[in-house]
């Protein structure tokens, strides 16, 4: 519980510096990648520098691609459309987040990094779903409640066919983190949505986030060779 408490709290006060400090990107760019350091030193297996790599890569194309079509906007993009803090700042999220999933399923019984059966609509769902989603960006978050029934049938569908408490856990702790996460960048300035649904922040986007994860997951799993037979959940 104590470790898990200290992972939180290191969350927080990152977050504290979105919420406190602004858009000064020099500044943020030197407190994302201390917090990385000591992420990386701290938790480094060889499934969480997978899980990092994925949510670097991925993140980085999907918030220029969205970015460049108004969705929303950064306050300093250095980069095309975005801070060259955003980048490293999706590894650390990713390193936290599931430190955070890892230790919840601990204290819960929940196999998080274990073994996960083979299913052809998770493989198609990693394959197909984010080349739709980017494709269909401009069309689908220009309209809220299109987007917002969109991301929720998307989640929705993930919970009920994957059929894994591993994977709930995983959508839980990131909509709770996402909504901390948004609502603290949002209240300092480093960003904004510009078509928000309540008090700044659309309602697909803490889905988004979810839907995201649980894609890092599985495909960190698959790298890692984890896919194997069935396994029972304890």
């Amino acid at each position: 519980m104590l470790a898990l408490s200290a992972k939180i709290l290191f969350f927080l006060l990152c977050v504290l510096c979105f919420w406190t400090i602004g858009p000064q990107p020099r500044v943020l760019l030197g407190i994302v990648c201390a917090a990385t350091g000591i992420a990386l030193w701290r938790w480094h297996s060889r499934l969480e520098i997978i899980r990092m790599a994925i949510a670097v890569s991925v993140m980085t194309v999907v918030e220029i691609a969205v970015t460049s079509q108004g969705t929303y906007t950064y306050a300093s993009p250095q980069l095309v459309s975005i801070p060259l803090w955003l980048p490293i700042g999706w590894g650390f999220f990713s390193l936290t987040l599931f430190r955070i999933v890892r230790d919840l399923g601990r204290m819960t019984g929940i196999r998080t990094e274990a073994p996960l059966p083979p299913s052809t609509l998770a493989t198609v769902f990693e394959i197909v779903s984010l080349p739709l989603l980017i494709g269909a960006s401009h069309a689908l978050w220009s309209q809220s409640l299109v987007s917002n029934l969109a991301m929720l049938v998307v989640v929705a569908t993930i919970c009920v066919f994957m059929r894994s408490r591993a994977i709930l856990l995983v959508v839980a702790v990131s909509i709770v983190l996402a909504v901390i996460l948004e609502y603290g960048g949002i209240a300092g300035g480093v960003w904004w949505w510009n078509a928000p649904d309540l008090a700044g922040l659309p309602l697909w986007v803490p889905l988004s986030y979810a839907y995201l994860n649980v894609l890092f997951y599985r495909l960190a799993l698959r790298l890692e060779g984890r896919f194997t037979m069935p396994v029972k959940e304890r």
